[in-house]
Protein backbone atom coordinates (compact mmCIF):
# COMPACT_ATOMS: atom_id res chain seq x y z
CA UNK A 1 0.00 0.00 0.00
CA UNK A 2 1.38 3.30 -1.29
CA UNK A 3 1.45 5.82 2.25
CA UNK A 4 1.62 9.09 0.25
CA UNK A 5 1.86 12.39 2.25
CA UNK A 6 -0.36 15.65 1.34
CA UNK A 7 2.25 17.97 2.49
CA UNK A 8 2.15 18.06 5.68
CA UNK A 9 5.05 20.55 6.28
CA UNK A 10 2.46 22.97 4.57
CA UNK A 11 0.10 22.50 7.67
CA UNK A 12 2.93 23.04 10.14
CA UNK A 13 3.85 26.15 8.53
CA UNK A 14 -0.01 27.33 8.05
CA UNK A 15 -0.16 26.49 11.90
CA UNK A 16 2.84 28.72 13.16
CA UNK A 17 1.37 31.43 11.12
CA UNK A 18 -1.72 31.06 12.08
CA UNK A 19 -0.80 31.08 15.85
CA UNK A 20 1.11 34.60 14.94
CA UNK A 21 -1.25 36.04 13.35
CA UNK A 22 -3.46 35.47 16.34
CA UNK A 23 -1.38 36.52 19.16
CA UNK A 24 -0.80 39.80 17.02
CA UNK A 25 -4.87 40.40 16.95
CA UNK A 26 -4.68 39.39 20.41
CA UNK A 27 -2.53 41.95 21.51
CA UNK A 28 -3.01 45.06 18.90
CA UNK A 29 -6.63 44.69 17.50
CA UNK A 30 -8.26 43.11 20.02
CA UNK A 31 -9.63 44.10 23.47
CA UNK A 32 -7.91 41.20 25.87
CA UNK A 33 -10.31 41.67 29.03
CA UNK A 34 -13.52 41.28 26.86
CA UNK A 35 -12.79 39.31 23.44
CA UNK A 36 -13.94 41.81 21.85
CA UNK A 37 -12.41 42.95 18.06
CA UNK A 38 -11.18 46.54 18.75
CA UNK A 39 -10.29 47.02 14.89
CA UNK A 40 -11.64 44.93 11.95
CA UNK A 41 -14.87 42.98 11.78
CA UNK A 42 -15.23 39.93 14.26
CA UNK A 43 -16.20 38.35 11.05
CA UNK A 44 -12.49 38.85 9.26
CA UNK A 45 -11.41 36.83 12.15
CA UNK A 46 -13.94 33.82 11.79
CA UNK A 47 -13.66 33.53 7.85
CA UNK A 48 -10.19 31.92 8.58
CA UNK A 49 -11.30 30.16 11.67
CA UNK A 50 -13.85 28.64 9.66
CA UNK A 51 -11.69 27.62 6.83
CA UNK A 52 -8.93 25.62 9.09
CA UNK A 53 -11.49 23.70 10.36
CA UNK A 54 -13.09 22.71 6.31
CA UNK A 55 -10.49 23.31 4.02
CA UNK A 56 -8.12 20.54 4.71
CA UNK A 57 -11.06 17.87 3.45
CA UNK A 58 -9.61 19.46 -0.12
CA UNK A 59 -5.83 17.96 0.10
CA UNK A 60 -7.17 15.11 2.20
CA UNK A 61 -8.04 13.53 -0.71
CA UNK A 62 -4.38 12.43 -1.36
CA UNK A 63 -3.81 11.03 1.82
CA UNK A 64 -4.15 7.31 1.76
CA UNK A 65 -7.12 5.67 2.46
CA UNK A 66 -5.70 3.40 5.21
CA UNK A 67 -2.38 5.32 6.92
CA UNK A 68 0.65 2.60 7.30
CA UNK A 69 2.10 4.83 10.01
CA UNK A 70 -0.95 3.35 12.38
CA UNK A 71 -0.75 -0.20 11.39
CA UNK A 72 2.06 -1.04 13.89
CA UNK A 73 4.26 1.23 15.77
CA UNK A 74 4.13 4.96 16.04
CA UNK A 75 6.44 6.95 18.47
CA UNK A 76 5.93 10.09 17.62
CA UNK A 77 1.69 9.39 17.81
CA UNK A 78 2.76 7.69 21.17
CA UNK A 79 4.60 10.70 22.52
CA UNK A 80 1.49 12.87 21.67
CA UNK A 81 -1.21 10.36 23.10
CA UNK A 82 0.71 10.26 26.42
CA UNK A 83 0.92 13.82 26.63
CA UNK A 84 -2.82 14.67 26.04
CA UNK A 85 -3.82 11.59 27.74
CA UNK A 86 -1.72 12.92 30.96
CA UNK A 87 -3.11 17.19 30.82
CA UNK A 88 -7.07 15.02 30.34
CA UNK A 89 -6.02 12.78 33.47
CA UNK A 90 -4.62 15.73 35.55
CA UNK A 91 -7.62 17.78 34.34
CA UNK A 92 -10.08 14.96 35.99
CA UNK A 93 -8.54 14.42 38.81
CA UNK A 94 -8.61 18.62 39.21
CA UNK A 95 -11.86 18.82 39.36
CA UNK A 96 -12.50 16.29 42.20
CA UNK A 97 -12.57 19.10 44.34
CA UNK A 98 -14.98 20.97 42.56
CA UNK A 99 -17.08 17.82 42.19
CA UNK A 100 -17.10 16.34 45.88
CA UNK A 101 -18.63 20.20 46.51
CA UNK A 102 -21.48 20.29 44.48
CA UNK A 103 -22.14 16.58 45.05
CA UNK A 104 -22.09 16.91 49.35
CA UNK A 105 -24.30 20.68 48.56
CA UNK A 106 -26.41 20.11 45.31
CA UNK A 107 -28.57 23.01 46.52
CA UNK A 108 -26.23 25.29 46.27
CA UNK A 109 -25.08 25.14 42.92
CA UNK A 110 -27.84 23.41 40.99
CA UNK A 111 -28.69 25.65 38.94
CA UNK A 112 -25.26 26.97 37.61
CA UNK A 113 -23.50 23.82 37.97
CA UNK A 114 -25.50 20.32 38.45
CA UNK A 115 -24.38 16.99 39.84
CA UNK A 116 -24.89 15.65 36.55
CA UNK A 117 -22.26 18.08 35.35
CA UNK A 118 -19.92 17.85 38.25
CA UNK A 119 -19.73 13.97 37.72
CA UNK A 120 -18.94 14.51 33.88
CA UNK A 121 -15.99 17.09 34.86
CA UNK A 122 -14.54 14.32 36.72
CA UNK A 123 -15.21 11.10 35.28
CA UNK A 124 -14.72 11.81 31.44
CA UNK A 125 -11.34 13.06 31.46
CA UNK A 126 -9.99 10.32 33.80
CA UNK A 127 -11.60 7.91 31.50
CA UNK A 128 -10.47 9.86 28.33
CA UNK A 129 -6.88 9.99 29.86
CA UNK A 130 -6.63 6.03 30.69
CA UNK A 131 -7.03 5.13 26.91
CA UNK A 132 -4.61 7.62 25.59
CA UNK A 133 -2.44 6.68 27.77
CA UNK A 134 -2.78 2.94 26.91
CA UNK A 135 -2.60 3.75 23.61
CA UNK A 136 0.09 5.40 23.83
CA UNK A 137 1.71 2.58 25.45
CA UNK A 138 0.79 0.95 22.25
CA UNK A 139 2.02 3.19 20.14
CA UNK A 140 5.57 1.90 20.76
CA UNK A 141 4.86 -1.56 21.15
CA UNK A 142 2.62 -1.95 18.68
CA UNK A 143 -1.30 -0.74 17.67
CA UNK A 144 -2.35 -4.72 17.25
CA UNK A 145 -4.06 -3.56 14.06
CA UNK A 146 -2.44 -5.93 12.04
CA UNK A 147 -2.75 -8.97 14.51
CA UNK A 148 -6.53 -7.80 15.48
CA UNK A 149 -5.55 -7.02 19.26
CA UNK A 150 -7.77 -4.70 19.98
CA UNK A 151 -8.34 -2.30 22.69
CA UNK A 152 -11.99 -1.59 24.54
CA UNK A 153 -14.31 0.10 22.89
CA UNK A 154 -16.38 0.52 25.88
CA UNK A 155 -13.01 3.11 27.09
CA UNK A 156 -12.68 4.27 24.22
CA UNK A 157 -16.35 6.14 24.22
CA UNK A 158 -15.02 8.00 26.59
CA UNK A 159 -12.81 10.19 24.37
CA UNK A 160 -15.23 11.83 21.74
CA UNK A 161 -17.60 12.28 25.36
CA UNK A 162 -15.19 14.33 26.79
CA UNK A 163 -14.93 16.57 23.98
CA UNK A 164 -18.45 16.34 23.37
CA UNK A 165 -19.18 17.50 26.87
CA UNK A 166 -16.53 20.03 26.67
CA UNK A 167 -18.31 21.45 23.33
CA UNK A 168 -21.94 21.10 25.37
CA UNK A 169 -20.01 22.99 27.97
CA UNK A 170 -19.17 25.84 26.05
CA UNK A 171 -21.90 26.05 24.07
CA UNK A 172 -24.64 25.59 26.50
CA UNK A 173 -23.51 25.98 30.29
CA UNK A 174 -21.02 29.45 29.79
CA UNK A 175 -22.95 30.87 26.74
CA UNK A 176 -21.77 34.48 25.24
CA UNK A 177 -22.04 36.84 23.20
CA UNK A 178 -20.86 35.46 19.38
CA UNK A 179 -19.01 38.47 18.82
CA UNK A 180 -16.55 37.24 21.83
CA UNK A 181 -14.09 35.72 20.05
CA UNK A 182 -12.24 33.88 22.44
CA UNK A 183 -15.75 32.18 23.44
CA UNK A 184 -16.32 31.11 19.85
CA UNK A 185 -12.26 29.88 19.24
CA UNK A 186 -12.95 27.37 21.92
CA UNK A 187 -16.39 26.08 20.82
CA UNK A 188 -14.60 25.62 17.20
CA UNK A 189 -12.03 24.27 18.40
CA UNK A 190 -13.66 21.15 20.94
CA UNK A 191 -15.48 20.68 17.99
CA UNK A 192 -12.65 19.92 15.94
CA UNK A 193 -10.94 17.93 18.62
CA UNK A 194 -13.99 15.73 18.89
CA UNK A 195 -14.61 15.34 15.48
CA UNK A 196 -10.49 14.09 15.28
CA UNK A 197 -11.47 11.40 18.36
CA UNK A 198 -14.31 9.99 16.77
CA UNK A 199 -11.95 8.54 13.30
CA UNK A 200 -9.04 7.75 15.64
CA UNK A 201 -11.41 5.49 17.43
CA UNK A 202 -12.56 4.06 14.13
CA UNK A 203 -9.17 3.40 12.98
CA UNK A 204 -8.11 1.82 16.44
CA UNK A 205 -11.25 -0.24 17.02
CA UNK A 206 -12.41 -1.30 12.82
CA UNK A 207 -9.06 -1.88 11.15
CA UNK A 208 -9.41 -1.77 7.70
CA UNK A 209 -12.13 0.95 7.33
CA UNK A 210 -10.83 3.62 4.70
CA UNK A 211 -10.62 6.52 7.06
CA UNK A 212 -7.27 7.71 5.84
CA UNK A 213 -8.87 10.63 4.17
CA UNK A 214 -11.19 11.88 7.14
CA UNK A 215 -8.09 11.30 9.73
CA UNK A 216 -5.83 13.59 7.86
CA UNK A 217 -8.71 16.53 7.20
CA UNK A 218 -9.84 16.19 11.23
CA UNK A 219 -6.14 15.78 12.22
CA UNK A 220 -5.33 19.01 10.53
CA UNK A 221 -8.57 20.89 11.80
CA UNK A 222 -7.66 20.30 15.02
CA UNK A 223 -3.82 21.63 14.79
CA UNK A 224 -4.86 24.52 13.33
CA UNK A 225 -7.34 24.89 15.57
CA UNK A 226 -6.57 23.71 18.82
CA UNK A 227 -2.47 24.08 18.82
CA UNK A 228 -2.12 27.36 16.48
CA UNK A 229 -5.29 29.31 17.65
CA UNK A 230 -6.43 28.50 20.89
CA UNK A 231 -3.19 27.32 22.78
CA UNK A 232 -2.31 30.81 22.21
CA UNK A 233 -5.04 32.22 23.32
CA UNK A 234 -4.61 29.82 26.39
CA UNK A 235 -0.99 30.71 27.15
CA UNK A 236 -1.71 35.12 26.56
CA UNK A 237 -4.54 34.41 28.73
CA UNK A 238 -2.01 32.81 30.98
CA UNK A 239 1.14 35.36 30.66
CA UNK A 240 -1.26 38.63 31.20
CA UNK A 241 0.22 40.63 34.23
CA UNK A 242 -1.44 43.14 36.13
CA UNK A 243 0.41 46.18 37.89
CA UNK A 244 0.05 45.95 41.43
CA UNK A 245 -0.49 48.59 43.88
CA UNK A 246 3.35 49.75 43.97
CA UNK A 247 3.43 49.79 40.60
CA UNK A 248 0.32 52.60 40.23
CA UNK A 249 1.94 54.51 43.18
CA UNK A 250 5.08 54.91 41.28
CA UNK A 251 5.61 58.89 40.72
CA UNK A 252 6.11 60.31 36.80
CA UNK A 253 8.59 62.34 35.50
CA UNK A 254 7.36 65.67 36.62
CA UNK A 255 7.29 63.89 40.58
CA UNK A 256 3.25 63.75 40.72
CA UNK A 257 1.45 60.03 40.71
CA UNK A 258 -1.16 59.83 37.90
CA UNK A 259 -4.73 59.18 38.54
CA UNK A 260 -5.20 55.48 38.72
CA UNK A 261 -7.84 52.62 38.98
CA UNK A 262 -7.25 49.45 40.54
CA UNK A 263 -9.84 46.17 40.75
CA UNK A 264 -9.33 43.48 43.27
CA UNK A 265 -10.89 40.52 43.18
CA UNK A 266 -10.03 38.42 46.31
CA UNK A 267 -10.26 34.92 46.60
CA UNK A 268 -8.91 34.23 50.48
CA UNK A 269 -12.81 34.17 51.59
CA UNK A 270 -13.71 31.82 49.73
CA UNK A 271 -15.19 28.01 50.57
CA UNK A 272 -14.35 25.44 51.77
CA UNK A 273 -14.83 27.04 55.53
CA UNK A 274 -13.25 24.19 57.50
CA UNK A 275 -9.83 24.37 59.58
CA UNK A 276 -8.50 21.30 57.60
CA UNK A 277 -8.01 22.51 54.10
CA UNK A 278 -8.90 26.25 54.13
CA UNK A 279 -5.35 27.06 54.18
CA UNK A 280 -6.47 31.34 55.03
CA UNK A 281 -9.02 29.81 57.87
CA UNK A 282 -6.50 27.93 59.50
CA UNK A 283 -3.56 30.62 59.05
CA UNK A 284 -6.21 32.88 61.15
CA UNK A 285 -7.64 30.16 63.23
CA UNK A 286 -7.28 32.14 66.25
CA UNK A 287 -9.00 35.17 65.25
CA UNK A 288 -12.12 32.76 65.67
CA UNK A 289 -11.36 31.07 68.98
CA UNK A 290 -13.70 31.13 71.07
CA UNK A 291 -16.85 32.60 69.81
CA UNK A 292 -19.86 31.01 69.85
CA UNK A 293 -20.80 29.83 66.64
CA UNK A 294 -20.30 26.60 64.73
CA UNK A 295 -17.10 25.47 63.43
CA UNK A 296 -17.93 26.64 59.48
CA UNK A 297 -18.89 29.65 60.95
CA UNK A 298 -15.81 30.47 62.94
CA UNK A 299 -13.66 29.08 59.82
CA UNK A 300 -15.31 32.08 57.26
CA UNK A 301 -14.65 34.46 59.83
CA UNK A 302 -10.94 33.48 59.96
CA UNK A 303 -10.24 33.64 56.32
CA UNK A 304 -12.15 37.07 56.18
CA UNK A 305 -9.49 38.15 58.13
CA UNK A 306 -7.04 37.90 55.57
CA UNK A 307 -8.72 40.83 53.66
CA UNK A 308 -9.03 42.55 56.67
CA UNK A 309 -4.79 42.42 56.54
CA UNK A 310 -5.31 43.20 52.70
CA UNK A 311 -6.99 45.96 53.61
CA UNK A 312 -4.38 47.59 56.42
CA UNK A 313 -1.95 46.70 53.81
CA UNK A 314 -3.23 49.12 51.10
CA UNK A 315 -3.96 52.09 53.67
CA UNK A 316 -1.06 52.04 54.47
CA UNK A 317 0.47 52.36 51.09
CA UNK A 318 -1.30 54.88 50.07
CA UNK A 319 -0.78 56.85 53.13
CA UNK A 320 3.09 56.41 52.95
CA UNK A 321 2.36 57.83 49.17
CA UNK A 322 0.30 60.82 50.16
CA UNK A 323 -2.77 59.68 48.13
CA UNK A 324 -4.55 58.31 50.60
CA UNK A 325 -7.13 61.71 51.30
CA UNK A 326 -7.40 61.88 47.29
CA UNK A 327 -8.65 58.07 46.54
CA UNK A 328 -11.66 56.74 46.97
CA UNK A 329 -12.28 52.45 48.09
CA UNK A 330 -15.13 50.59 47.04
CA UNK A 331 -15.49 47.12 49.12
CA UNK A 332 -18.50 44.60 48.16
CA UNK A 333 -19.53 41.41 47.28
CA UNK A 334 -20.82 39.49 44.26
CA UNK A 335 -22.61 36.68 46.62
CA UNK A 336 -23.67 35.10 49.43
CA UNK A 337 -21.29 32.80 51.43
CA UNK A 338 -22.47 29.40 49.02
CA UNK A 339 -21.02 26.92 51.67
CA UNK A 340 -23.26 28.69 54.44
CA UNK A 341 -26.75 27.49 54.86
CA UNK A 342 -29.19 30.02 56.58
CA UNK A 343 -28.94 28.56 59.89
CA UNK A 344 -25.00 29.69 59.77
CA UNK A 345 -26.02 32.55 58.31
CA UNK A 346 -28.13 33.81 61.16
CA UNK A 347 -24.81 33.14 63.20
CA UNK A 348 -23.10 35.66 61.41
CA UNK A 349 -26.07 38.30 61.03
CA UNK A 350 -27.21 37.93 64.84
CA UNK A 351 -30.75 37.52 64.32
CA UNK A 352 -33.02 34.62 62.60
CA UNK A 353 -33.08 34.28 59.11
CA UNK A 354 -36.19 33.51 57.29
CA UNK A 355 -36.71 34.47 53.88
CA UNK A 356 -34.68 33.47 50.82
CA UNK A 357 -33.98 36.92 50.10
CA UNK A 358 -32.55 37.41 53.27
CA UNK A 359 -29.18 35.62 52.62
CA UNK A 360 -28.43 38.28 49.68
CA UNK A 361 -28.40 40.73 52.08
CA UNK A 362 -25.11 42.42 52.04
CA UNK A 363 -23.05 45.58 52.71
CA UNK A 364 -21.43 48.05 50.28
CA UNK A 365 -18.59 50.35 51.43
CA UNK A 366 -17.67 53.45 49.74
CA UNK A 367 -14.55 54.97 52.20
CA UNK A 368 -12.06 57.71 52.31
CA UNK A 369 -9.89 58.85 54.40
CA UNK A 370 -10.97 62.39 54.01
CA UNK A 371 -14.50 61.41 54.80
CA UNK A 372 -15.40 63.71 57.83
CA UNK A 373 -18.88 61.55 59.18
CA UNK A 374 -20.16 58.51 57.99
CA UNK A 375 -23.65 57.97 55.75
CA UNK A 376 -25.45 55.09 56.47
CA UNK A 377 -27.87 53.79 52.94
CA UNK A 378 -30.78 51.29 53.81
CA UNK A 379 -32.11 51.21 50.00
CA UNK A 380 -32.53 48.41 48.40
CA UNK A 381 -28.93 47.92 45.73
CA UNK A 382 -27.17 45.30 44.09
CA UNK A 383 -23.64 45.33 42.55
CA UNK A 384 -25.31 46.70 39.36
CA UNK A 385 -25.69 50.16 40.97
CA UNK A 386 -22.26 50.45 42.35
CA UNK A 387 -20.89 51.78 39.12
CA UNK A 388 -23.26 54.84 38.44
CA UNK A 389 -23.15 55.67 41.91
CA UNK A 390 -19.34 56.03 42.24
CA UNK A 391 -19.66 57.81 38.95
CA UNK A 392 -22.03 60.27 40.30
CA UNK A 393 -20.18 60.73 43.64
CA UNK A 394 -16.34 61.66 41.61
CA UNK A 395 -18.09 63.89 38.99
CA UNK A 396 -17.85 61.62 35.91
CA UNK A 397 -19.99 61.49 32.96
CA UNK A 398 -22.21 58.60 31.69
CA UNK A 399 -25.37 57.62 29.85
CA UNK A 400 -27.83 56.16 32.69
CA UNK A 401 -29.79 54.29 29.56
CA UNK A 402 -26.25 51.97 28.73
CA UNK A 403 -26.17 50.67 32.99
CA UNK A 404 -28.71 48.48 34.01
CA UNK A 405 -28.50 50.30 37.68
CA UNK A 406 -29.15 53.31 38.88
CA UNK A 407 -27.36 55.95 41.57
CA UNK A 408 -28.42 54.67 45.14
CA UNK A 409 -28.57 57.93 46.40
CA UNK A 410 -30.78 59.20 44.01
CA UNK A 411 -34.03 59.73 44.85
CA UNK A 412 -37.12 57.22 44.29
CA UNK A 413 -37.84 54.09 44.26
CA UNK A 414 -34.68 51.47 44.66
CA UNK A 415 -34.91 47.93 43.39
CA UNK A 416 -32.41 44.79 43.69
CA UNK A 417 -32.26 43.18 41.03
CA UNK A 418 -31.05 39.27 41.31
CA UNK A 419 -29.84 36.52 38.62
CA UNK A 420 -32.68 34.82 38.17
CA UNK A 421 -34.95 37.67 37.65
CA UNK A 422 -36.21 37.73 41.39
CA UNK A 423 -36.05 41.14 43.04
CA UNK A 424 -36.11 43.71 46.46
CA UNK A 425 -37.36 46.39 47.35
CA UNK A 426 -38.46 48.25 50.25
CA UNK A 427 -41.86 47.06 50.38
CA UNK A 428 -41.72 43.36 48.95
CA UNK A 429 -39.43 40.46 48.10
CA UNK A 430 -40.39 38.71 44.41
CA UNK A 431 -39.43 35.20 44.14
CA UNK A 432 -39.10 34.77 40.14
CA UNK A 433 -39.36 31.10 40.20
CA UNK A 434 -42.34 30.74 42.32
CA UNK A 435 -43.70 33.56 41.16
CA UNK A 436 -44.95 35.08 44.18
CA UNK A 437 -44.58 38.13 45.76
CA UNK A 438 -43.54 38.23 49.97
CA UNK A 439 -44.42 41.91 51.90
CA UNK A 440 -41.49 43.11 53.64
CA UNK A 441 -43.82 45.55 55.75
CA UNK A 442 -46.87 45.27 57.04
CA UNK A 443 -48.44 46.72 54.42
CA UNK A 444 -50.34 44.09 51.95
CA UNK A 445 -48.34 43.32 47.89
CA UNK A 446 -49.90 45.56 46.27
CA UNK A 447 -50.64 43.20 42.68
CA UNK A 448 -50.20 46.08 39.87
CA UNK A 449 -46.96 47.31 41.61
CA UNK A 450 -45.49 43.59 41.21
CA UNK A 451 -46.65 43.66 37.80
CA UNK A 452 -45.64 46.77 36.69
CA UNK A 453 -42.04 45.94 38.80
CA UNK A 454 -41.64 42.67 36.65
CA UNK A 455 -42.14 44.16 33.47
CA UNK A 456 -39.35 46.58 34.43
CA UNK A 457 -36.93 43.47 35.24
CA UNK A 458 -37.90 41.72 31.96
CA UNK A 459 -37.18 44.80 30.08
CA UNK A 460 -33.79 45.28 32.05
CA UNK A 461 -32.64 42.25 31.23
CA UNK A 462 -33.73 42.26 27.56
CA UNK A 463 -31.78 45.23 26.86
CA UNK A 464 -28.76 44.06 28.73
CA UNK A 465 -28.82 41.03 26.54
CA UNK A 466 -29.05 42.67 23.61
CA UNK A 467 -26.22 45.25 24.16
CA UNK A 468 -23.80 42.01 24.76
CA UNK A 469 -24.82 40.41 21.96
CA UNK A 470 -24.54 43.35 19.80
CA UNK A 471 -21.13 44.66 20.98
CA UNK A 472 -23.21 48.00 21.84
CA UNK A 473 -20.79 49.65 24.14
CA UNK A 474 -17.92 49.14 21.35
CA UNK A 475 -20.60 50.84 18.87
CA UNK A 476 -21.35 54.01 21.37
CA UNK A 477 -17.20 53.97 22.11
CA UNK A 478 -16.50 54.76 18.21
CA UNK A 479 -18.77 57.21 17.78
CA UNK A 480 -17.90 58.83 20.55
CA UNK A 481 -14.27 58.74 19.44
CA UNK A 482 -15.56 60.09 15.36
CA UNK A 483 -17.63 62.94 17.66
Amino acid sequence: MKNKHPHAAVVLVLGLAMAGLHLADLLLWSEADTGFAAAGSVWLRYIPWLAAFALPYLPARRAAAQPAGLQDTNKPLGVCMALAGAVLLASGVAAGNTARYAILYPEVLSGSYPVWAAWADLLLPIFAGAWLLNYAVRAFSGFGLQRQRLGSSLLAGAVPLVFLWRLIWRFQFAPASLCRMACTLRVLSAAAALLLAVVLIKIFLVPGLPCGHTLYAAGAGAFLLCTGLELPQTLFEAARGMLTLPDLLTPDESGNIPLFHAYYLTFSGHMYYNFTSNDMAIKNKAVSEGLPYSTATRAYISCQEELEYALETMNKMLADAGVADKTLIVLTADHYPYNLGLGKLSELAGKTLEAPADKYRSALYIWSPSMTAPVTVDAPCSTLDVLPTVSNLLGLPYDSRLLSGRDILAEGEHIAILGDRSFVTETIYYDAESGTATPRTDAPVDAAAVERLNTYVKNKFTVATEMLYTDYFAKVRDRTAAD
